[in-house]
């Protein structure tokens, strides 16, 4: 087996982890189980990872970096609210049409973490770190004074509902046309917001 670095080796792990979870869900997704999908050995892993429960943390934290460095490079300053609001949509629907994996193994551990009183903070943390993100590529995107005083957060939890709801469409029905539900469905509420202002 070739060298590699702790993070390089950590980084293996949660591949694996995020693998074993899409495929079977939370509950199989035992240190054994991922080790084997690693192609390494329990003891390597327990190095990497003191516990399961860490390295499913490690799991769920990469599920939201991927979808927030999808979207960040979509994101200019000065490049105006609506098409920011717009871009950061196209964002996560691209993420989810490209790696479906990513968007499964989020509701996946999301449900996991709602249903166990120790995990259940992981599921607003992920929200959270989801929505903050949103709320500031949003803001450095504000073109005006009145795109700055909007409510970025309202949109950017408007647009995360709407893409987690196309997305679990597009799971489980395979279709082609979650772009489309991501992109009216954002731009109906962008088109509200203009009226209100």
């Amino acid at each position: 087996m070739a060298y590699l670095s702790l993070v390089e080796r950590r980084r293996e792990f949660i591949n694996a982890g995020m693998r074993v979870v899409a495929r079977e869900g939370v509950a199989r997704a035992t240190t054994r189980r991922i080790a084997e999908e690693a192609d390494a050995s329990t003891a390597s892993l327990h190095y990497c990872f003191a516990n399961k429960a860490e390295l499913l943390e490690a799991v769920f934290d990469t599920t939201v970096s991927e979808a927030m460095s999808a979207i960040r490079r979509r994101i200019r300053p000065d490049m105006g609210l609506v098409t920011a609001a717009l871009e950061v949509a196209r964002g996560y629907a691209r993420l989810v049409r490209q790696q479906p994996d990513i968007q499964l193994v989020f509701t996946e551990m999301n449900f996991w973490a709602l249903r166990h009183p120790h995990a259940r903070h992981l599921a607003s943390r992920a929200y959270r770190r989801c929505v903050d993100g949103s709320v500031q590529l949003l803001r450095e995107a504000c073109a005006s004074a009145e795109e700055s005083a909007a409510d970025h957060e309202g949109i950017a939890r408007q647009i995360i509902a709407t893409v987690d709801g196309a997305a679990l469409q597009f799971i489980s029905l395979g279709d082609d046309v979650l772009e489309e539900i991501v992109e009216h469905g954002v731009a109906d509420m962008l088109d509200h917001l203009n009226d209100r202002c």
